[in-house]
């Protein structure tokens, strides 16, 4: 697991330290599809392409880590009586 030390410079304020996620493009790509006149441009279509398989992997990570990082979690709490943790059905594949 990897901790970031997060301070100074606020994120709207500096896109070179916190670039834009994933979850913000593919707002604005919706976003600016919707809000056309006509049908999505092709380039609207190459974006979506180019988007859509960045969020496959990150699905694929998350996939992982689940199956791979979430027992080691829920070992402890286990043995402190303690509910384990569970993702939602809509968390995984």
């Amino acid at each position: 697991m990897r901790v970031r030390v997060l301070g100074g410079a606020d994120s709207n304020q500096d896109p070179f330290n916190f670039p834009i996620k994933l979850n913000n493009k593919i707002a604005a790509l919706a976003s600016t599809v919707q809000d056309g006149d006509g049908e999505p441009t092709e380039s609207s279509y190459e974006v979506f392409k180019l988007l859509a398989e960045k969020l496959a992997v990150q699905q694929n990570l998350l996939d992982k880590e689940l199956k791979t990082g979430l027992p080691a979690v829920n070992k402890p709490l286990y043995e402190k009586g303690l509910k384990e943790l569970s993702p939602a059905k809509e968390e995984t594949k």
